[in-house]
């Protein structure tokens, strides 16, 4: 299944190699990573927005004896850029038909960011397909409406981007310093994103609202986050976790946005335990 030995993640540099691709029935040609064992049970990994299935090298050594799938989502990474919508759902769809083609059957679902909101729709819709779901870095409404930080300078936008410019300096503000090859090709993958790709998320973003979604959601849920994140604040988890009573809330003193870049060990060790719990 793994192309390459299940004790090594590929290098940066050959990330991309590494990629296998499924051409779905609605015609978007999707790129995924398949890692770790082959006879564990399944893990799906649902990067954020403007990440590609990249964002999760951080933590595959240490989830390497689950059946990992990490996919770039439509207009990331190395999946095709169709010039039509990018709402949550068309998103979540594209998700639910490559799981389909891989017959995955159940899965563990891991979402950061887009993803984590993508899992969701997964969750509420599609039930019998999730066995637990993890959110990292997630709210019930991405801080992306018309006059917000991200709505203003994402439509306003010049490209092509540059990979070093204010505003993917401000976009990759990290608390804790990361591997400078991963970040490097992460700022490259982004900059590269189509124009119609970065403002087609953020507009099905800005009117996208899933906590009517919330009391569909009946899978166990893991919540993570960084409490230093500037785009899904303490409220979000307070909203979060008033929906989902039961839910097992983990902040991460001093991380940001990405716990599993901050902390992929613990995070991984969080995410594991989790699945573990009897039922």
């Amino acid at each position: 299944m793994s192309d390459f030995p299940v004790s090594v993640v590929p290098s940066q540099a050959d990330w991309n190699a590494n990629k296998k691709y499924a051409e779905l029935a609605n015609g978007v040609r999707v790129a995924y990573i398949e890692w770790g064992n082959p006879a564990g049970d399944p893990l799906l990994l649902l990067h954020g927005f403007t990440d590609s299935s990249r964002t999760w090298s951080t933590l595959l050594p240490h989830v390497r004896d689950r059946r990992v799938i990490a996919l770039d989502l439509r207009g990331h990474g190395s999946t095709s850029a169709p010039e039509t919508t990018y709402g949550l759902g068309e998103l979540a769809h594209d998700v639910c038909l490559l799981v389909d083609e891989l017959k995955i059957g159940r899965f563990d679902l891991v979402g950061h960011s887009l993803g984590s909101l993508i899992g969701q729709i997964i969750a509420a819709y599609h039930p019998e397909k999730i066995r637990n779901l993890v959110l990292i870095g997630s709210g019930t409404r991405a801080p992306a409406k018309p006059g917000s930080w991200l709505f203003e300078n994402v439509m306003s936008m010049q490209f092509p981007l540059d990979p070093r410019g204010e505003f993917m300096n401000e976009w990759y503000a990290n608390p804790f310093r990361v591997d400078a090859a991963f970040e490097d090709a992460s700022r490259r993958e982004a900059a590269n994103i189509k124009s119609h790709v970065w403002k087609g998320v953020v507009r099905g973003l800005s009117f996208s609202d899933l906590l009517p979604l919330q009391p569909l959601i009946q899978s166990p849920l893991l919540i993570i986050w960084g409490d230093q994140d500037p785009l899904f604040v303490r409220e979000d988890q307070d909203v979060l976790v008033s929906a989902h009573p039961r839910a097992r809330f983990v902040a991460f003193e001093g991380s940001g946005h990405n716990p599993h870049w901050d902390f992929a060990g613990r995070v991984a060790e969080e995410i594991k335990a989790f699945a573990a719990t009897p039922r």
